[in-house]
Formats: C-alpha cells, structure tokens, sequence
C-alpha cells in the first residue's frame, strides 16, 4: 500500500506541471505537500481511493480552467507567446489521442486472439511515443527522436513487408500509413521548436 501511495503522490506532483508557470510557481509545491499529507493519513484503501479519484478529477478541470485564462493573459499581452501556447496544446490533445487510440487498437487485437500483432502495435508505437512524450518539455530533442524513430520504423516496416509484397513503392506506401503521424509530430516538434526560440531572441 505504501509503495503505491509513492507512486501516486509522485504522479500527482508531476501533473502539477501541467499548470501555468506562473500559477504552479506559486502555488504548486503546496499542493502536492497538501495533497501528500492527506494521502499518507489516511489508512484505509477504498478511502484513499476516494480522495486520489476526487483530487484527479478536480486537478484535470483546473488546469484547463487555468490554462484557458493564462492563454487570454497572454493574447492581450503577448500575442506570440499566446500563439505558442496554442500550439503545445493541439500538440498535446492530437499525442493524447494518438497513444489512446493505438492502445484500442492493440487491446482489440489482443481480444481477438491476435497477441502477436497486439504487442507488435503496442511495442511500435511506443517507441514513436518516446520521442512525441519528450517533445513535451524539449521540442528540439523530442523532434530529433521522433524523426529518428519515424525513419527507423518506416524501414524496418519497408523491408519486412517487402518481403511479402515484392515491391518496394507499396511496401514504402504502406510502412508511411503507421509511421506517418510520427512524421507529423516531428515537424510540429521542429516548428514549435523554432517558434520558441525565434521569441526569445524577440524578448
């Protein structure tokens, strides 16, 4: 139990980051001292359950409410990083929903007995995921991995398939329609990358 309530506090004080910079700067370090605390009094598991699934609940929607009124902080203020801001976050909902949907995927594989491809899919974009999931704190290295892990993938992909299809334009047709949101993250990476970048030399 404790060592799940650890893990629990941590994940807690992680998501915290998901606030606004200013917002978490001052406020988030009390937060996650709150929210351990009464995590760690209470002994009872359907109870911390209770707390830990309330805390969540409530965390998701202050963080979008404090996101959204940062962001029109930021349009009336500095409209570019309000632009920046904007992109982070379409960036993040899209990685979001692509990690769930392969993760359906491989679940339906593997409840239709397809344990092989499952774990195939799974393990194939994860390793797509690494770099998208880095991206999120440090764009130039996130784009840097998951262009490498897109190209990787793809020729892998490619020469697997050739072997099966004996033509290589549509075994490179076919490698793109699984690696090509790895392409796309990539580029967005590289894009918000310089985006940053180009405002601070600015500011």
């Amino acid at each position: 139990m404790r060592l799940v309530t650890t893990f629990i506090m941590g994940l807690y004080a992680s998501l915290l980051h998901a606030y606004p910079a200013p917002y978490y700067e001052q406020f988030g370090d009390e937060m996650a001292d709150v929210f351990a605390q009464r995590l760690s009094e209470e002994t009872r598991p359907t109870k911390c359950f209770a707390i830990t699934l309330r805390e969540f609940s409530d965390l998701g929607v202050n963080i979008m409410r404090e996101q959204w009124a940062h962001y029109q902080e930021l349009k009336q203020t500095n409209p570019k990083a309000a632009q920046i801001m904007a992109t982070k976050f379409i960036f993040r909902t899209f990685s979001i929903v692509y990690a769930a949907f392969f993760l359906w995927m491989s679940i339906k594989l593997w409840e239709n007995g397809s344990y092989w491809n499952g774990l195939v899919t799974l393990v194939f974009e994860t390793i797509l995921l690494v770099g998208v999931l880095i991206g999120w704190r440090w764009q130039g290295i996130g784009a840097i991995v998951t262009l490498t892990s897109a190209v990787t993938l793809t020729v892998i992909t490619m020469m697997a398939l050739n072997v099966m299809v004996e033509n290589i334009i549509i075994s490179l047709l076919l490698s793109l329609v699984w690696t090509l949101p790895g392409f796309c993250f990539g580029l967005m990476l590289l894009m918000l990358n310089r985006n940053i970048r180009k405002s601070k030399r600015l500011a």
